[in-house]
């Protein structure tokens, strides 16, 4: 797997602790600079039993992610900004495909201000929509191509 808004991760000996050392200089679409602020915040406004940004489950082996989704605490401390460009993630036991969970769709990351529109007009920091836009015509052109070569190749094959 290959991080997309971290730059490295560390991993402690006991399989707990991750370390995340987030790219520098990258924007939301608004121009906000992405921090370690917007991961922490980001996964509080999702596993919040009073917002319900989404289904936290893939966050609940961070330490105290459960109890606080379920309204049992007011905080969590298995997540922590060490400055502005690292994050700490503390699980309550090793979990190898945490990484993994980290990029569910559930676990984007928002800039601290969300518009009353941003299911119709989301803010990331990815690259722009139109950019999604050319990548999918890009898709479709490469699928469109393999599916010329596969007819050609087995065509009669193909339709019996």
């Amino acid at each position: 797997m290959e991080p997309a808004l971290a730059a490295s991760w560390t991993v402690s000996q006991d399989g707990c602790i991750r370390q995340f050392t987030l790219r520098r200089n990258v924007k939301f679409h608004d121009g906000t600079a992405f921090t370690a602020q917007h991961v922490v915040a980001s996964c509080q406004r999702v596993l919040d039993p009073k917002t319900r940004g989404g289904r936290g489950w893939p966050l609940f082996p961070i330490v105290g992610a459960t109890d606080f989704a379920a309204g049992k605490a007011a905080t969590f401390s298995g997540l922590r900004v060490e400055n502005v460009s690292t994050v700490e993630i503390t699980l309550s036991e090793p979990f190898a495909i945490f990484p993994t969970l980290l990029a569910m769709p559930v676990a984007s990351i928002d800039p601290s201000a969300i518009a009353a529109d941003f299911g119709e007009h989301p803010v990331g920091t990815a690259c722009h929509p139109a950019c999604h836009q050319r990548a999918w015509k890009a898709a479709v052109r490469e699928h469109v191509s393999h599916l010329s070569r596969a007819i050609a190749t087995y065509g009669a094959q193909l339709t019996a």
